[in-house]
C-alpha cells in the first residue's frame, strides 16, 4: 500500500498468495480479508484489526507501525490471530482502549524482541522468541495464557505499565528469564510460572500481586 489506509472487508478467501504492506496501513475488517497467504508488514507500515474478525494467516512482522502505533494495530472489537507471528526485527503489538486482541498461535522470531503496548487488552498463548526479551508498556491488560503451553523466550520481562497476568496452567512456564517490575503490576493466577531460575525485580510503583499463588 501507500502512505494511506486500505480497508479490506471483503471474502478473500480465494486469494492463495502472499500479502505485503509495505507502508501505511492495511485494516482487516474481515476474517478471510487477507486471503490464505502469508501477510508481510514492513518496518514502518501496520496492519490494523477491526471489528470482530479472526485471520488465519501467518505474520512476518517488524517494527513500530505508523507513528509507533504497533506493527500489528488492534483498534476495534474482539480479534483473534491464531497463525504463527514471526517477527523479523524488535517489534510492537497493541490494543486500543475497549478492545482485546487474542495471539492463539506462536509469536516467533530469532532472538527478537517484543513490545506490548496500548491501553487495550492482549492475550499470548505462547511466546518463543529465543533471547528476546518481551516489554509490556501498555495501560490495558497483558495475559499470558495458553493452558499447559510454555513460554521459551529467555530474554528480560520489563513491565512498566499496565498489568501483566500469568494465567497458564500452574507449573507451566510463563517467564523464563528475569521479571523486573517498574511500574504497574503483574499478577500470578496459578503457581510456579516463573522459572525457579529467575530474578524479580520490584522498582518505584511496580507491584507484584501473588494472588494467593507462588
Amino acid at each position: 500500500t501507500g502512505s494511506g489506509k486500505l480497508i479490506l472487508s471483503g471474502n478473500n478467501s480465494g486469494l492463495t498468495g502472499n500479502v505485503y504492506v509495505n507502508n501505511g496501513i492495511a485494516q482487516a475488517a474481515g476474517t478471510h480479508a487477507l486471503g490464505t497467504g502469508t501477510v508481510t508488514v514492513a518496518d514502518g507500515a501496520t496492519l490494523e484489526l477491526s471489528g470482530g474478525v479472526s485471520p488465519a494467516n501467518a505474520l512476518a512482522i517488524t517494527g513500530s507501525g505508523v507513528g509507533g502505533a504497533g506493527v500489528v494495530h488492534n483498534v476495534s472489537g474482539t480479534n483473534t490471530l491464531s497463525g504463527t507471528i514471526t517477527a523479523g526485527g524488535a517489534s510492537t503489538i497493541s490494543a486500543d482502549s475497549g478492545t482485546t486482541l487474542n495471539l492463539t498461535g506462536n509469536v516467533t522470531g530469532a532472538n527478537r524482541d517484543l513490545t506490548f503496548a496500548g491501553a487495550g487488552n492482549i492475550a499470548a498463548s505462547r511466546i518463543t522468541t529465543g533471547t528476546g526479551a518481551v516489554t509490556v508498556n501498555s495501560t490495558g491488560t497483558v495475559t499470558y495464557n495458553g493452558g499447559s503451553t510454555a513460554n521459551t523466550y529467555t530474554g528480560d520481562t520489563t513491565v512498566n505499565s499496565g498489568t501483566l497476568v500469568l494465567a497458564k496452567t500452574g507449573g507451566t512456564t510463563a517467564i523464563a528469564g528475569n521479571l523486573a517490575v517498574n511500574g504497574g503490576t503483574v499478577q500470578i493466577n496459578a503457581g510456579n510460572q516463573i522459572a525457579d531460575t529467575a530474578s524479580v525485580a520490584l522498582a518505584g510503583a511496580g507491584t507484584l500481586n501473588l494472588n494467593g499463588q507462588s
